[in-house]
């Protein structure tokens, strides 16, 4: 990873351009040292570094705006994960349908073999997966799967009709390989 990749995608100075980046260090500066730690040690290198930066410009902030942030992190943690609608496409010849005809703790089984190396095809299946399917599958799956996934969740509303058959094709080729 070069030397620069952290401060290629850190914000501006204007925090109105940061707010995600100024939430997020706002919330770990009041949080107790052990829960700051544990958290730090699951953050990539560009969100540890992205994180200093934002630490780095919240220090004179009053300690109610910090137990503000530490409320809205506790209530987007209660909300659960947001799964983002796939661009439009005919919901009766989606490739994804026939996968809810497999258990789940199967589909489970195959998602988490795939969340660390390919977690963009894991994020497509779960976003083309009915509500109630995807949660009982997206519980299943561990915390270190989940966090693999959550990155990619934002690239797929955008995500073309090829690239999703795609990838639909691939899990139907891992599901049969096992």
């Amino acid at each position: 990873m070069p030397a620069n990749a952290a401060s290629e995608e850190t914000p501006d100075d204007d925090p109105a351009a940061w707010p995600g980046v100024h939430r997020a260090a706002l919330a770990f500066s009041a949080m107790p040292s052990g829960a700051a730690l544990s958290i730090s040690s699951r953050l990539t290198l560009v969100e540890r570094n992205r994180l200093r930066e934002g630490l780095a410009r919240v220090r004179d902030v009053s300690d109610v705006e910090r137990r503000e942030a530490v409320s809205e992190l506790v209530r987007a943690v209660q909300a659960g994960v947001g799964f983002p609608a796939p661009a439009r496409h005919d919901e009766d010849r989606c490739p994804f349908r026939k996968i809810e005809a497999t258990p789940t703790e199967e589909l489970a089984s195959v998602l988490a073999s795939c969340a660390r190396t390919h977690p963009l095809l894991v994020a497509t299946a779960l976003c083309h997966l009915g509500p109630s399917y995807r949660s009982d599958v997206w519980r299943v799956l561990d915390n270190d799967d989940r966090a693999a996934v959550r990155p990619t969740l934002s690239q797929i509303p955008t995500m073309s009709a090829t690239r999703t058959a795609m990838y639909a094709l691939d899990l139907r080729r891992i599901a049969h390989r096992r």
